[in-house]
């Protein structure tokens, strides 16, 4: 026959972990370490968010400075396009027979030599 009874030694263990349960729980330190809990959790978020937001404000500040280099070459590749467009706009016109604007109808002008 098998005795169904607990070793005598667990029903003393779990009366003591019932004791050690209530007395922690009518003592006024779990509130205050509960709380601290709480409080110190806030503080880390909000720190972690402070140190996201400097992250992300540095990399957009940098992805900024690399659109204003961008806008500026943009910019200068543009002048550079249209002075070739003008160029090419200039020759088009002397191989079609079309008169240079910058010569009387006569002839040359005196010093200036074509482009």
């Amino acid at each position: 026959m098998t005795d169904a009874r607990r070793p005598e030694g667990a029903d003393r263990r779990v009366d003591d972990r019932a004791l050690a349960i209530r007395s922690t729980a009518s003592s006024p330190r779990p509130d205050w370490s509960r709380w601290a809990g709480v409080v110190l959790t806030a503080l880390l978020a909000v720190l972690a968010f402070t140190v996201q937001w400097g992250v992300v404000t540095a990399k957009l500040d940098h992805v900024e400075k690399r659109l204003d280099e961008l806008i500026v070459e943009a910019r200068a590749l543009r002048s550079e396009y249209q002075a070739i467009e003008r160029r090419v706009s200039y020759l088009e016109g002397r191989q079609n027979g079309l008169p240079d604007p910058a010569r009387p109808a006569g002839g040359r002008q005196a010093g200036r030599t074509p482009p």
